[in-house]
């Protein structure tokens, strides 16, 4: 979460697009737990918690691709159609009123895909090989519904 010069909370600095206004939420005698609950912040956790456990699939999503903006800019618009946050300047403005924009990020999206599933398939999810000189599989992450994680 990034809080700008104006206020405006927006879910990371290269995400700038702010549901609420910090100032205007403590102005109500709310704090920043106000608004972390904003359902645009909770549609990106609930997001990151699929795409870590792999939405339904055998498979948790690929790590070197984990940013909703970047490399799931589909998903993102998604987010923000439903959520309809504010953009925190001109240029997130016309990042959403330009279709050529948007196009250019899901096919970025898209050609990085292509690439770094593959490096993320053979490299990090191999079955352990010691000898191969490859990196082991990564360790598994308790979700936070998990008894196992500390409150």
């Amino acid at each position: 979460m990034y809080i700008d010069w104006n206020g405006s909370v927006t879910p990371c600095v290269f995400v700038p697009y702010s549901p609420v206004n910090i100032k205007q939420v403590y102005a109500r005698g709310g704090t920043l737990n106000d608004a972390w609950a904003d359902g645009f912040f909770g549609g990106i956790r609930d997001w990151q918690d699929a795409y870590r456990s792999g939405n339904g699939n055998e498979r948790p999503g690929n790590w070197m691709a984990p940013c909703v903006i970047r490399d799931h800019h589909a998903d993102f618009r998604r987010m923000v159609m439903v959520h309809e946050p504010e953009p925190a300047d001109d240029n997130a403005t016309q990042a959403l009123l330009d279709p050529e924009y948007t196009q250019g990020m899901i096919d970025y999206d898209e050609a990085y895909q292509s690439l770094a599933d593959e490096i993320w398939e053979s490299h990090y999810l191999r079955p352990d090989d010691p000898d191969d000189g490859h990196i082991e599989a990564l360790p598994e992450v308790p979700s936070p519904s998990d008894d196992t994680v500390a409150e």
